[in-house]
């Protein structure tokens, strides 16, 4: 009996410690050089110093130049949710060694999308930092964000196969691939490249397939739409000076969207949540650049030149009087 105690002991034991090990091997090598790990890394030294903040999801991160706004970081963060935005956003704005005076973040379509449901796909980060059981139980998917947050905390590994196996291969993170020739400047992401390279015919292919990705059914997220209204409301008890960026896209991605977008109610329902608060200064862009290819990555991020003009027209209307 005592031989199978300490053989159970030392299987648990070693269970642990292989299970720490993976962990560790998962969030230090993995992912040691991930998006979420280089924006933390850039923030950490300069947030006392932040008076604006960016957040929100990729187009916020590709689309506002920080460095061209006044002591700007850009904490967003490609894929992210409009939860997930609420409670980063909250956790920084609850910090007392910070003042944050701006803050400026991006409303479009594929943040309300049913896409959008999905998420988490980088758990590991968001887990210590979003409340996912929360977010569950108003989505009443309880169970599979309680999932999330438990493997995000403590097994971050479990699921990731094609992740590990593609750094065992290559050294390198998987995500890197998709940013090569990317540079990350105070959290946004820059970039020459130009859509305009790609023929029409390559650039309407692209749109189509962007827009099957995100809509693969009209419906507007509720939930997210409850968490984006509860944003405004935070941002507005807290005095916090709110800039909501309705960002533009190439014709391309126009037209693709129609089909779905077109009576939908997604439009609609951003258009009511921000007339709820009209102390939230918009700056809606959305037609601005249809026919500038150039100024763009792809369909619908913007590269660096897109980005410095986002910048230049939320530096001016920031500098106009309110009301």
């Amino acid at each position: 009996m005592k031989r199978n105690h300490a053989t159970l002991a030392f299987a648990l034991v070693l269970g642990l410690a292989v299970h720490l090990g993976l962990v560790d091997f998962y969030r230090s090598r993995v992912f040691a050089d991930g998006v979420p790990e280089r924006t933390e890394a850039q923030y950490e030294p300069l947030r006392e110093a932040v008076r604006t903040l960016i957040v929100g999801n990729s187009h916020a991160k590709w689309g506002i130049a920080s460095p061209d706004l006044d002591s700007a970081f850009n904490l967003s963060l490609d894929g992210e949710t409009v939860p997930e935005t609420y409670y980063i956003l909250r956790n920084q704005l609850d910090d007392p060694a910070l003042d944050v005076r701006v803050v400026v973040m991006a409303a479009d379509p594929v943040s309300f999308s049913y896409w959008r449901r999905r998420g988490m796909s980088a758990r590991y980060w968001y887990a210590p930092r979003v409340d996912y059981l929360a977010i569950g139980r108003e989505r009443g998917e309880l169970a599979r964000y309680a999932r999330a947050e438990l493997l995000g905390r403590f097994a971050p590994y479990v699921g990731m196969r094609s992740d590990i196996l593609h750094y065992l291969a290559t050294g390198t993170n998987p995500h890197l691939p998709m940013h090569r020739g990317v540079e990350l400047v105070r959290g946004t992401f820059t970039t020459k490249a130009s859509f305009a390279d790609l023929s029409r015919a390559e650039r309407e292919e692209f749109a189509r397939n962007r827009i099957l990705f995100h809509f693969p059914a009209e419906e507007f997220d509720e939930v997210a739409g409850d968490y984006f209204r509860r944003t405004l409301e935070l941002t507005r008890d807290r005095g916090v000076t709110t800039v909501v960026v309705r960002l533009p896209a190439t014709r391309e991605y126009l037209l693709a969207a129609r089909p779905f977008l077109d009576g939908s109610r997604v439009y609609e329902r951003i258009d009511a949540i921000l007339g709820d608060h009209p102390q939230v200064r918009v700056l809606d862009t959305r037609l601005d650049f249809v026919d500038q290819p150039e100024l763009f990555v792809d369909s619908d991020h913007l590269n660096e030149r897109g980005a410095r003009r986002i910048a230049r027209r939320i530096r001016k209307l920031l500098a106009r009087p309110e009301g």
